[in-house]
């Protein structure tokens, strides 16, 4: 709706604000949307608009009054798309450029030839204020600051002017030959992007310390005056808008031999920059300047001053949306083609379309089904189809891969990630079947001894044969255990004379030559010392409301201590009843032991067994023993005794029987009923707290309390004291 001369696209991509110097109003542009919404008012004649890193702020140039007006342009603010400041500046202010971390905004003022360094500091004192004005000799024109922060560069009438970004002072001038008329720089800060009013583009290189710091390294010869360059975030591509053309052209920007890092004082020879014609671009009428989405998802927006509008263009030369790679992922490891070490980890391979390279992927992003990530350490680049492009090569884990992904022919596996801040993914289509390991995975082992490694195959499948192997460190070594033996799910393995914490079974199953399939044991398992315990004697006996084992042996061996199991079924549900492990004597001659387990009821029978354990994880099991667990009714002492305010009354019930516990004071007369019902045989505790039936304090003196179940009858004595 208004003719429009510069854009700028907020840093998230998702806003975008047009400069209108006929209508004296900056519009917002909903950039997804692509709606724009009401102008802001500005100052007078506006021409050029910047915003700070963080999306807060942006900066424009009211050409025709002076000043700089300040627009939020964080959504989240209750001053949102509103003028918070006007800054007063030098005379014709014509472009601006904010420094990366947003505390210093640089204004070129084309009527008083100087630069206006204003604070952007939000916790500054001085606030959008100008903090210095820098002479530049002639008319300023345009603006840029390098990627570093550390450099500022002004075009001027006679070239450009070179200001250290800390002392605000010249360090360098550069004549271009010719009026300059806009500036820009590539991300690596590298080359200066030079626009001269006789409408060529020259390329200088400015890398500090090279052999051709400020000197002319590519010109570009574009046969017609120039409006407007811009370089796109990835450094690649140029693109030129002409004078009386509603096209903009794409080049190609390739650097040859760039400077890299050198030691300082090392000179830094100049590079080989090649500028390349791609593409002519379609735009609206009359078209004005190119911003590109600081994203990185490759949008462009080109102001139409002629039509008034925004035209949007994917520069990327990719279609919109996730970067289309090729994947491949190989779940089965052949042993003759890789590293045995190689087993523990499925193969992934990434090949991007032309135009991207596999050494930009950002690994930390790289996802196998949206889930399991690389392992960080281990990938490498290749080009193994030998088709040019090279692959990313990473590896994922076996075990999370078998956790996550179905067995079946064809199971659809998608790798997803990031290049150039770019959302790519990819597709394979491969084979997922393989065989279950059940034993050994999560086990302890005993070293020497034979244990049966068991595994199941899918069924539908002929497999014509089985190859075991085993790691003892979760796959950095493999080692054979069968080669090519039948199917039969089962096979004897003498347990090897080592002791590990981290081992694995992997089982491949063979279809003639192919791998059918690999599996692996999901949980490590361990191999430990053999323990060895001799048991002497063993007693149990009900004492003091608890079951007290006590047990003796005359050998043990790599013994560390005891665990004590129970049940109430001889044959299965025992459980450990102890929370710490009963420690070895420390003799190999064996040692005396006793312990106490108060969790059991009366008239009842139980069942324990002994589990001598290693610090590996060996056990050695001996029981089950037969412990009965009975006790005679009985009513003991109170206690406290004497007692003020409240007693507790402890009694044992052999038998389920009908129970009365009460209370009489020393004439006979009943004062409080604790008890008055059926009790299953068990131990208990009542408390009274020195009142009466009624409710009411009872007075210091002697009292009686009496038990009775079925023919048992016990009283004693106690004594409150007020």
């Amino acid at each position: 709706g208004s003719s429009t001369s510069s854009v700028a696209v907020t840093p998230d991509g998702a806003l975008a604000y047009s400069v209108s110097p006929d209508g004296d109003v900056v519009v917002p542009i909903d950039v997804n949307g692509q709606t724009s919404y009401p102008g802001i008012q500005v100052g007078d004649n506006p021409v050029a608009i910047a915003i700070n890193a963080d999306g807060t702020y942006a900066y424009v140039c009211n050409f025709g009054s002076g000043t700089v007006s300040v627009i939020v342009v964080d959504p989240d603010s209750t001053t949102f798309n509103k003028v918070v400041e006007t800054i007063t500046v030098g005379m014709n202010p014509i472009d601006v450029d904010i420094n990366p971390d947003g505390d210093r905004v640089y204004v070129a003022n084309a009527g008083s030839s100087n630069l206006s360094v204003v604070d952007g500091d939000n916790t500054s004192a001085t606030k959008n204020q100008v903090v210095a004005t820098v002479p530049t000799g002639s008319s300023a024109k345009s603006v840029v600051v390098t990627p570093d922060g550390a450099r500022v560069y002004v075009g001027t009438d006679n070239g450009y002017v070179v200001l250290d970004a800390q002392t605000n002072g010249v360090v360098a001038t550069v004549p271009t030959g010719s009026s300059t008329k806009s500036v820009s720089i590539t991300p690596d800060g590298a080359l200066l992007i030079v626009l001269t009013t006789n409408g060529t583009v020259v390329i200088y290189d400015i890398q500090p310390g090279s052999g051709s710091e400020n000197e002319v390294v590519a010109t570009i010869p574009t046969g017609s005056s120039v409006k407007s360059v811009v370089v796109t975030p990835d450094g690649a591509m140029l693109y030129i808008i002409l004078e009386n053309s509603n096209d903009a052209i794409a080049y190609s920007l390739t650097v040859i031999g760039s400077a890299g890092a050198f030691e300082p004082g090392r000179f830094i020879p100049p590079p080989i920059v090649q500028v390349t014609p791609v593409d002519t671009i379609p735009t609206g009428k009359n078209p004005a300047c190119i911003a590109f989405d600081p994203s990185g998802s490759g949008l462009a927006l080109i102001c139409n001053a002629g039509d008034k509008t925004i035209t949007f263009l994917n520069a990327t030369g990719q279609p919109p949306g996730p970067i289309k790679a090729e994947v491949d992922i190989w779940p089965s490891t052949l042993f003759f083609q890789t590293p045995r070490w190689l087993l523990r980890w499925v193969e992934g391979r990434i090949e991007l379309p032309t135009g991207y390279w596999p050494e930009e992927i950002d690994i930390k992003s790289v996802r196998l089904q949206n889930a399991i990530k690389p392992v960080p350490w281990l990938h490498w680049y290749e080009d193994r189809d030998h088709d040019g492009k090279r692959e990313l090569v990473l590896f994922f884990d076996r075990v999370a891969f078998q956790a996550l992904l179905p067995q079946g022919e064809y199971v659809p596996v998608t790798i997803t990630g990031t290049v150039r801040d770019r959302q790519f993914a990819g597709v394979d289509t491969i084979r997922t079947i393989r065989p279950v390991v059940i034993h050994p995975s999560g086990e302890v082992l005993t070293m020497g001894e034979p244990t049966n490694i068991i595994w199941t195959s899918p069924r539908g499948f002929k497999v014509d044969s089985v190859s075991i192997d085993w790691t003892p460190n979760d796959g950095r070594d493999w080692y054979q255990i069968a080669r090519r033996i039948p199917d039969t799910h089962t096979y004897q393995w003498l347990v090897p004379t080592m002791t590990s914490d981290s081992c694995r079974v992997m089982i491949t199953l063979w279809a003639c030559r192919d791998i059918l399939g690999q599996g692996m044991s999901q949980d490590m398992f361990r191999i430990s010392v053999p323990v060895a315990v001799t048991v002497r004697s063993f007693t149990g006996a009900f004492e003091k409301e608890s079951a007290v084992l006590r047990w003796s042996t005359f050998l043990e061996q790599n013994l560390d201590g005891f665990n004590i199991l129970r049940s109430e079924n001889e044959a299965e549900g025992f459980e450990c009843v102890n929370t710490e492990p009963i420690p070895s004597g420390g003799s190999a001659q064996g040692g005396s032991y006793e312990f106490k387990d108060s969790d059991v009821g009366l008239n009842r029978a139980y069942f324990y067994k002994l589990v001598g354990v290693s610090h590996g994880g060996a056990k050695e099991l001996s029981g089950p023993y037969r412990v009965v667990c009975r006790a005679p009714f009985a009513l003991a002492q109170n206690v406290p005794n004497p007692f003020n305010p409240s007693t507790a009354i402890k009694f044992t019930i052999a038998e389920d029987r009908y129970v009365t516990l009460a209370v009489y004071d020393v004439s006979g007369r009943l004062v409080k009923t604790l008890v008055d019902r059926n009790m299953k045989a068990d131990f208990y505790r009542v408390v009274w707290d020195g009142y009466n039936d009624g409710g009411r304090k009872v007075s210091s003196g002697i009292y009686f309390y009496r038990l009775r179940a079925g023919s048992f009858v016990q009283s004693h004595k106690m004594i409150l004291l007020r």
